[in-house]
């Protein structure tokens, strides 16, 4: 992922942004006697991208519908034993970063036609409740919204 990130950085113009989508990964079990485990990978991109060259601006959370997500609370549900709570996971993040530059956005807004602008209003939070797609051909198929949003 660093190739590919310091590719994207050496492509993008100064001051651009790039948008990662990361959801923890969650190891599946050998058998009942061992536990599956969910890793936070956002927390390398975080360090990835600022190798890479970019800085982070923000975090956006996006919140699925909790029936589009696989259940993970079923044991809990049945034994009630604190132990063997385990979320259904329904967010995932999307890490917003800029690549650096020696000035501030508004010279890249500049450039732009002053005419263009979004039709839509945009959501003024950092949570984003969007209903995810699915493909049979790929297990993390974006929701066209996503591009839409920036």
């Amino acid at each position: 992922m660093f190739g590919t990130l310091k590719q994207c950085h050496r492509i993008l113009e100064d001051g651009r942004f790039i948008l990662i989508n990361v959801s923890p990964v969650i190891t599946k079990r050998q058998g009942r006697e061992f536990e599956s485990l969910r890793y936070p990978i956002h927390f390398d991109f975080h360090r990835i991208l600022t190798d890479a060259g970019f800085y982070f601006i923000d975090e956006i959370i996006w919140i699925k519908p909790q029936y589009s997500v696989p259940n993970r609370i079923a044991g809990y549900l049945q034994t009630r034993k604190p132990l063997s709570y385990k979320p259904n996971c329904i967010t995932e993040s999307i890490m917003v970063y800029r690549k650096n530059s020696p000035f501030l956005l508004d010279k890249n807004i500049k450039k732009y036609d002053k005419n263009l602008k979004n039709d839509k209003e945009i959501d003024p939070t950092n949570c984003w409740y969007i209903p995810p797609r699915s493909d049979k051909t790929h297990p993390a198929f974006s929701p066209k919204s996503f591009v839409r949003k920036y």
